[in-house]
């Protein structure tokens, strides 16, 4: 069975309110697994464990939230160089103004493409 796991952080409510209605979205899907966790409580085995991630934060000021930022901060050194990882080191940016490695979340080592041209509604 296939885990997914939703993290998120939450002062106010809103977003755990979020990161609930995707896990019980989620939970429809037949042999989907769905743990959903505080990023105060999750560790790098963690991390590693899932098939899939969701990261839920609010914003402030164009930032995540400090809890997720912790969460990176904590797992960043026992998850670099590791086969599952939250950057894709081997790809750059093609985005205008945007150099350095690519976010590809949690993967199984094959990156998804972030770099196609999609246009969006305006």
């Amino acid at each position: 069975m296939r885990q997914l796991l939703i993290i998120y952080h939450s002062q106010g409510g809103n977003t755990r309110r979020l990161a609930e209605a995707v896990a019980d979205g989620a939970r429809e899907i037949e042999g989907l697994a769905v743990l959903v966790s505080t990023a105060q409580q999750i560790n790098s085995e963690a991390l590693l464990a899932c098939d899939g991630l969701v990261l839920g934060s609010p914003e402030y000021f164009g930032y995540m939230a400090g809890g997720v930022k912790d969460l990176f901060d904590r797992t960043y050194e026992t998850l670099r160089g590791h086969r599952r990882s939250f950057v894709n080191p081997t790809r750059s940016s093609s985005a205008p103004g945007m150099t350095g490695p690519e976010p590809c979340g949690l993967s199984n080592g094959s990156a998804p493409d972030f770099s196609s041209k999609r246009s969006r509604p305006r």
